[in-house]
């Protein structure tokens, strides 16, 4: 770094503490950037905290209690970093039962008889990633390649049918969908249900094929599933309107409308009891192998089973689900991060109830007696009884920057502006800073939360951190969410632009 004399140094850094552009604080630019667009009726609610001075920016109904939409998973990874530990594995496993080890088991427990032949238990521990196309693919694998392996050793464990193919769920209870979730969504990929085995993300992905004009369309499913019943009353025409219906408690599938062009991108929809939908995907692949399943099922509550023989073990680091979680915003897997919460927490199985009781535990530690504003539906923020203060979430984020132990790894799990995630195509314009945040977004919420990250003040090798939390409710349909979004990252570039240094001549 050149020398420069003392009093250049001073001007400089006063300068760029002083979170002043032209003479006038945040707080007053943000007023007036506010004020400037036609945001209707929407209510504002803004809190943003200079982490390194301990300086409040900007505070704009920070305690009112607001919908915080995907921002509740910046709450929902916070408190699973520090529940399960950098270290934590999701484990999905594969055992096999033979006729010895059902024949121990009825010496001592006469309440369940035995059944005749070998049985294969999938044992879930709710990993929302257990095959995910995406990180699988991370893997060098694809779904149908991972049911493949599993048909393998199946195989090498010299199996030749299977009596019983059981589903053990038991790690969470069997509510799939949350009951203030939008009923006329249910079928949309960001509504899957949540379960102790989950696969695919719990959808199927549908491609229609359009053939002659006037002819029925053929209609791919994947991972292919002949077990799902279908009904195609689509058509191949001019004009697409191609529809998909699933009914509801059922994996009935109903098509219809006009196919008009080959699709690349799938259509997503939901299945209907997860573990089962598994199950019969693992017993239809098994079958083609020559190995023949005679019965497939749930584990009942309170069955005793066997130990058996570990054939198989999937596992998910928690940095994989976590990234997933905020970078890409999954909500399956904020679901199923606050049951596993639940669990760890109860020893029982995990609900949204002990779940959030969980999430509450953490934020009383973490943050105090002013933690109780919050209220705590869901773990994914698309329920709409989730009530969160940008105050609250603003303290988290500065808590968490602290922890030496887990505050690094909490970062790198959010999207970066202009870079990665759901902040792919965001914050394109010049900053800088580099931005790391959650967006959050359900019909009448905007929300965008999380730290901006300046070069240091001297030399630029040292940090100043900013963090944030900018939240929309009650938006009208008449106000564009691509407005309110713009007003967000115009808010977070006038605090970048605050702390610009001025550039002095050296007297």
């Amino acid at each position: 770094m050149p020398v420069r004399s003392v009093p250049y140094i001073v001007c400089l850094i006063i300068a760029m503490l002083s979170a002043q552009a032209g003479g006038r604080s945040v707080q007053a630019q943000v007023q007036d950037l506010i004020r400037g667009h036609d945001l209707g009726n929407a209510v504002t609610a803004i809190y943003i905290f200079d982490l390194n001075d301990k300086t409040e920016l900007a505070s704009i109904n920070a305690d009112l209690q607001m919908l915080p939409a995907s921002n509740m998973k910046l709450i929902t990874s916070a408190a699973a970093l520090e529940i399960f530990g950098t270290d934590f594995k999701f484990a999905t496993q594969l055992h096999l039962i033979g006729a010895a080890d059902w024949t121990s088991r009825s010496a001592t427990d006469k309440s369940n008889p035995s059944p005749a032949g070998t049985a294969l238990v999938v044992r879930g521990d709710g990993d929302p990633a257990f095959g995910d196309p995406k990180v699988l693919k991370e893997h060098g694998l694809a779904p149908e390649q991972l049911l493949q392996e599993w048909v393998s050793v199946v195989k090498k464990a010299g199996v030749a049918d299977v009596s019983q193919l059981l589903v053990d769920d038991r790690v969470f209870d069997r509510q799939f969908v949350h009951p203030s979730w939008p009923q006329d969504q249910l079928t949309k990929h960001y509504c899957a249900q949540v379960a102790g085995i989950n696969f695919h993300n719990n959808v199927v992905h549908i491609y229609p094929r359009p053939r002659k004009l006037g002819n029925t369309p053929r209609i791919l499913l994947r991972p292919i599933s002949p077990f799902v019943q279908t009904s195609n009353f689509a058509v191949t025409a001019a004009k697409d309107s191609f529809w998909i219906d699933r009914k509801m408690g059922t994996n009935l599938f109903k098509f219809g409308g006009g196919v008009t062009s080959r699709r690349n991108e799938p259509l997503q929809v939901t299945v209907h009891d997860p573990p089962i939908y598994f199950a019969h995907l693992l017993a239809d692949r098994l079958g083609k192998a020559g190995i023949p399943v005679a019965e497939t099922r749930r584990v009942r509550n309170g069955e005793i089973l066997p130990d058996g023989r570990v054939l198989y073990e999937a596992q998910t680091t928690l940095h994989e689900v976590l990234t997933r979680c905020n970078r890409q915003s999954q909500n399956l897997y904020a679901e199923a991060l606050l049951k596993r919460m639940g669990r760890a927490y109860t020893g029982t199985a995990g609900t949204w109830s002990n779940g959030a009781s969980a999430v509450r535990h953490f934020l009383g530690k973490r943050l105090g007696i002013t933690a109780a504003v919050i209220s705590i539906a869901d773990g994914s923020g698309l329920s709409r009884d989730n009530r969160v203060t940008p105050r609250l979430i603003v303290r988290l984020l500065q808590n968490m920057y602290a922890d030496r132990k887990l505050g690094y790894d909490y970062m790198q799990t959010l999207a970066v502006g202009g870079e990665t995630g759901t902040l792919r195509r965001r914050f394109l314009g010049p900053l800088s800073g580099k931005v790391y945040a959650k967006s959050g977004y359900i019909s009448g919420v905007s929300a965008l939360s999380g730290y901006l990250v300046r070069p240091g003040v001297k030399d630029g090798s040292s940090y100043h951190v900013i963090a944030f939390s900018l939240v929309f409710n009650e938006i009208n349909k008449q106000v564009p969410i691509s407005t309110i979004k713009a007003v967000q990252e115009r808010i977070v570039a006038l605090v970048d632009q605050a702390y610009q240094p001025i550039e002095m001549a050296a007297p």
